[in-house]
């Protein structure tokens, strides 16, 4: 479930539920002394055996923060109810355990001077895992994602784009994680592996009960694999909730835009923004989407934009509602 309002963690009950809680996460990149807010005040708490789809703008920043490739200018990261935020050194090395990221390179995952075998070795030693075991745990983890045991002497460069996006996921799933991050996994790849992608992802939650954030711009995608999504706009959580309730209903007109890129036959009746129009125009209104949408009025200027509940599964930040 995901809940948009920021809460002390304090309770025993929501450390049992809740895997991963982000709390008022934004960030900031400074360059030529100028300041670039990409993502401010996001909230959202994931239960175990959850997956979370991300679409919109914003949304592999926000991965980075999470799994700490980069620290967050404010806002926690909590991981099992742990504030992972600020750790360094060896304990930040010691949350891969439990959080792994799969990227949208899967060559770049890889050490190309390596065999695919030696790469999910290196993991499994790191890791601890006894060497007379290792063989036999690669051969297994392999099997797992449908190749078999001779991709183990094969180096990255030798893979098509869907047997090393395979691999790679092999090497994440190696130290069995509890949360996965799917970045852009399927972009890629052929239509047709994708699918092959999605399917094993669904056939690894189901066998594991892994939980995923699968980032993604392809809102079929994410319908077809994710309980839950959020939809990011110029860094802003811009609605929420349950996956299939979005998609077949979105209320926030940028979620409409992204769903009509996929779907046009569901929503003939939408006030769909133009794509063409020019964002790159001073915006001083609350809301970061006012200068493409079709229903903007002046309470987009004049008040705040707060995220508010449609009903438990649906949630939206938009005044014209």
């Amino acid at each position: 479930m995901i809940e948009n309002n920021t809460t002390t963690i304090n309770s025993k009950q929501e450390s049992l539920e809740d895997l991963l809680i982000i709390k008022g996460i934004s960030k900031v990149y400074k360059k030529d002394n100028k300041e670039y807010k990409v993502l401010e005040d996001i909230n959202f708490k994931i239960k175990k055996g959850t997956t979370l789809g991300e679409s919109g703008s914003g949304k592999s920043t926000l991965a980075r923060q999470i799994i700490r490739l980069e620290k967050p200018t404010s806002g926690q990261v909590l991981l099992n109810n742990k504030d992972i935020t600020n750790i360094k050194g060896k304990e930040l090395k010691n949350i891969y355990k439990d959080m792994q990221m799969v990227f949208q390179d899967p060559i770049g995952s890889f050490d190309p001077r390596l065999t695919i075998g030696k790469s999910i070795d290196e993991l499994l030693k790191n890791n601890k895992v006894p060497k007379n075991i290792r063989k036999e745990k690669i051969i297994e983890l392999l099997k797992l994602v449908g190749l078999d045991k001779q991709y183990i002497d094969k180096y990255p460069r030798e893979l098509s784009g869907g047997q090393c996006q395979r691999a790679a996921i092999a090497k994440a799933i190696s130290c069995e994680p509890k949360i996965l991050i799917c970045d852009e996994v399927t972009s890629a790849l052929d239509v047709s592996v994708q699918g092959q992608v999605i399917s094993l992802l669904k056939e690894l939650k189901e066998k594991k009960n892994m939980t995923y954030i699968f980032i993604c711009h392809d809102l079929a995608l994410v319908e077809l694999l994710c309980d839950k999504v959020i939809v990011l706009n110029k860094g802003n959580i811009v609605e929420s909730g349950d996956a299939k309730e979005i998609i077949n209903n979105p209320i926030h007109p940028y979620t409409k835009l992204l769903v009509n890129s996929i779907f046009p036959v569901k929503n003939k009746n939408w006030n769909i923004p133009d794509i063409l129009i020019d964002e790159q125009k001073e915006n001083n209104s609350f809301c970061k989407f006012y200068n493409r949408c079709n229903d903007k009025s002046k309470d987009c200027i004049n008040s705040d934009i707060k995220l508010q509940t449609l009903n438990k599964n649906h949630f939206v930040k938009c005044n014209n509602i």
